[in-house]
């Protein structure tokens, strides 16, 4: 049996990104960001992927544009390490 190109491994990732949520009445598309209803049609919701999280006022917890969670989460990276 052939082994897939790389680029075809892609295509099969690619098609597995729908990861069902809420009981599996929505799917998160994870390379689009966006939620959307399953079964009825329905406005797309745009999802954000949160590592890090600033507080917004009262108790809500926003999470932080991803560029500057990456920035974070590598100077985490070297402090622990450090430490460690």
């Amino acid at each position: 049996m052939e082994r897939p190109q790389s680029s075809q491994l892609y295509e099969i990732e690619e098609e597995r990104v729908g990861v069902p949520v809420k009981g599996g009445l929505y799917e998160v598309d994870l390379v689009a960001r966006h939620c959307f209803p399953v079964y009825w049609n329905g406005e797309n919701r745009r999802v954000l992927r949160g590592h890090w999280f600033a507080r917004k006022g009262g108790l809500d917890w926003q999470p932080l544009r991803e560029d500057v969670a990456e920035q974070l989460e590598i100077a985490y990276r070297s402090q622990v390490c450090m430490i460690i």
